[in-house]
Order: structure tokens, then C-alpha cells, then sequence
């Protein structure tokens, strides 16, 4: 038998069936956490996250909190991850913008990643490079949909439709959006509809990912 102080000072003895308990305690909390993690995979999986993005969460990307390019961005996504209840209520989601390589999908998917974790709630990806193959009943379950590389559709009536009908449906359901692009505010009132626009300024909050070379040929995760 061990013996130890209480709270209030008090010698309390530990037998082996305490010291049991407490060894069967922690392996049902490492289970619990094994299966949460495991669903968090699963759900991460049916969104439709790229495999590549699935590894990116804010632990990961800790050495580039401090980066002056980017800590500003970070920090305004793990504040919106921290008020999402207040966003969700309001269907307000994100808007990157910034040039080729300046981690917008990682920075969106990493913020999925979390609210999938902390939230519960059910995204989907969706690359507008497959905007021709999207049917609008694939959303209607999601609280979340990323509209991931805005501008790399073929241009057409068809796509640009379909990017109407996302919008508008996500609109009138108060479903959040995260939208990833290259292109500018110019380019885009060029290309879009001004309906679409008017909805997504109102929809979305937006980050800019600073201007400068590509992030692709660093090593981005923690040390």
C-alpha cells in the first residue's frame, strides 16, 4: 500500500485495486481518444479533404505562427475556429485570396480539421476543377463547403451555374463556405456574376494571404 495527502491534508491509502482502476481509467480515456481520432479520420475522408491536406492542422503548423507572412492569417483562422458558433449562426465563412502556393487550401482544411475535431460538424471539398461533375444534393447535409482553387474552371454558362446554384443554395440555408482563390477582387467581378458576389461578400469574412514565392519547397510542418 501506498499512502499520500488528499486535498485537505488528509493521508488517504492507495491499494492495488485503486492503482488498478486508475490503469483501467487511463485505457478507457486512450480508447476513447483512439476512436474520437479515428471518426475525425473518417469524416475528414468522406468530405472529400485531399489526403495531402488532411495532415495540416494548426499543431502542425506551428513553426510558421511566428513567420511574418503568415501569423496574421493563422491567427485570424484559430480566432474564427474560437467565435464559430457565433459565425456559424450568422453563415459567415472565409475568403483566401492570394497568389499561387501561400497555404489558402492548407489554411482551409486545417480550419476544417478543427471544427471537425472540436465542432462535430460535416464538411465537403470540392475543387472547382470538378465543378462539371457536381450535383447540388451533395452538399445538402454539409454545414461546411470549401470551394477549393476559385477560377481554375473551364469558364462556361454551365459552371458558372453551377457556382450560382452553390452559392445561392449555401445562402438561403445559412450554410458556412470557405472559398480558395487566385484571383483578385477585379478579376473576379469580371468573371462572376455580380448576384454571386453580392452574396459571397456578405457570406464570407476575408483573409489575404500575402504576396510573395511559394511555400511548396518548405518544410511547413513542426519541428
Amino acid at each position: 500500500m501506498n499512502e499520500d495527502l488528499d486535498l485537505v491534508g488528509k493521508t488517504r491509502t492507495y491499494t492495488k485495486e485503486d492503482a488498478i482502476k486508475k490503469l483501467d481509467d487511463l485505457k478507457d480515456i486512450l480508447l476513447f481518444q483512439q476512436e474520437e481520432k479515428k471518426k475525425e479520420e473518417y469524416k475528414a475522408k468522406e468530405a472529400g479533404i485531399p489526403v495531402r491536406y488532411r495532415k495540416y492542422t494548426f499543431d502542425s503548423l506551428k513553426n510558421l505562427e511566428n513567420d511574418k507572412e503568415y501569423k496574421d492569417s493563422i491567427k485570424n483562422c484559430k480566432d474564427y475556429c474560437k467565435k464559430f458558433d457565433t459565425y456559424q449562426e450568422e453563415g459567415k465563412g472565409i475568403l483566401f485570396m492570394g497568389s499561387p502556393g501561400r497555404l489558402k487550401t492548407t489554411l482551409a482544411c486545417a480550419v476544417a480539421l478543427e471544427l471537425i475535431k472540436k465542432k462535430k460538424i460535416t464538411p465537403y471539398f470540392l475543387s472547382c476543377a470538378d465543378l462539371y461533375d457536381f450535383r447540388i444534393r451533395e452538399i445538402k447535409n454539409a454545414a461546411l463547403v470549401i470551394l477549393d482553387d476559385l477560377g481554375i474552371e473551364y469558364e462556361s454558362d454551365y459552371a458558372g451555374t453551377q457556382l450560382d446554384q452553390i452559392i445561392a443554395d449555401s445562402y438561403n440555408n445559412n450554410r458556412i463556405v470557405f472559398i480558395t482563390t487566385n484571383l483578385s477582387g477585379d478579376e473576379m467581378k469580371k468573371r462572376y456574376h455580380e448576384r454571386s458576389l453580392d452574396r459571397l461578400r456578405e457570406m464570407t469574412a476575408f483573409v489575404e494571404m500575402t504576396e510573395g514565392k511559394s511555400i511548396r519547397q518548405r518544410d511547413i510542418h513542426k519541428k
